[in-house]
């Protein structure tokens, strides 16, 4: 077989009709995973458009988020402080797209789909900033204005040019002691 069935053209015809489907199959399993492989993204730095810090991450004082690879929730849990009562939160969106920055850390664009006691509307977009990810900890962040308000926009696009890497150090405060699964 080395030598092609000594070079003989009935017998390299026949060899040749017989492998000819397992060779296309190998050629399209090879193409499809070359293009499974390549990274397309966006010229703006993101590595990963569709890294999502999935999980029920929770912190010490009852307030977590719940993210999947469509939907977020962000929820606090009632206070009390010097005899006030404070409701809890209450923010859920449809994530449009996650942009990773660098360091396990990026920013995830949603949908306000719904708000409990939040200054958010319905049907505008905001965004949940994370800080170095790990499997079992990361940090998580409603970005905020100059007067702690959250920051919504109207479109999309609006959304995608505001919630940018450059922006993070102007719309998070405090990144807290983060939260764990």
């Amino acid at each position: 077989m080395f030598l092609f069935y000594s070079l003989r053209p009935d017998l390299l015809r026949r060899f040749f009709v017989r492998s000819f489907p397992a060779l296309c199959m190998v050629l399209c399993l090879s193409l499809a995973l070359l293009f499974m492989a390549c990274d397309a993204g966006n010229g703006d730095g993101s590595t990963n458009l569709h890294f999502i810090p999935a999980g029920e991450w929770t912190d010490d004082w009852g307030s977590g988020y719940t993210i999947s690879t469509t939907t977020l929730e962000y929820y606090t849990a009632e206070m009390e402080y010097e005899g006030a009562i404070f409701p809890g939160l209450l923010m859920q969106g449809d994530i449009i797209i996650a942009h990773d920055f660098s360091d396990n850390s990026g920013v995830i664009l949603i949908r306000i789909t719904e708000i409990e006691n939040m200054e958010l509307t319905v049907g505008k977009y905001t965004a949940v900033y994370y800080l170095d990810y790990t499997a079992s900890h990361v940090f998580l962040a409603n970005p905020i204005d100059e007067n702690w308000a959250p920051i919504e926009t109207d479109t999309f696009a609006q959304a995608e040019s505001l919630f940018t890497v450059d922006n993070v150090s102007t719309h998070v405060a405090n990144w807290g002691t983060g939260y764990g699964k």
